[in-house]
């Protein structure tokens, strides 16, 4: 039981973002499932993910914004859009 204890802190300890986000979840927007299809929108449940509530809305083209409040996805170092 301790050693695997331990080994849920040290693997927690090394997920944890510098800043103080927190991530809890990231599920299909569609069906809230952890199972997330590519060019699909997913929703993210956290805390401190941004400075402050904010909203998107679509542009001319239907296209969401790839920033929202200053806050941004990345997956592998490359920006999720």
């Amino acid at each position: 039981m301790r050693f695997m204890f331990f080994i849920y802190f040290i693997a927690a300890g090394c997920l944890l973002p510098l800043h103080g986000q927190q991530v809890l979840s990231v599920m299909s927007a569609a069906n809230n499932q952890p199972v997330i299809s590519p060019n699909s929108l997913a929703t993210i449940y956290g805390a401190n993910l941004a400075p402050g509530a904010a909203s998107a809305q679509m542009d001319a083209n239907g296209a969401l914004p790839i920033a929202i409040g200053g806050t941004s996805v990345s997956i592998g170092r490359r920006v999720a859009c």
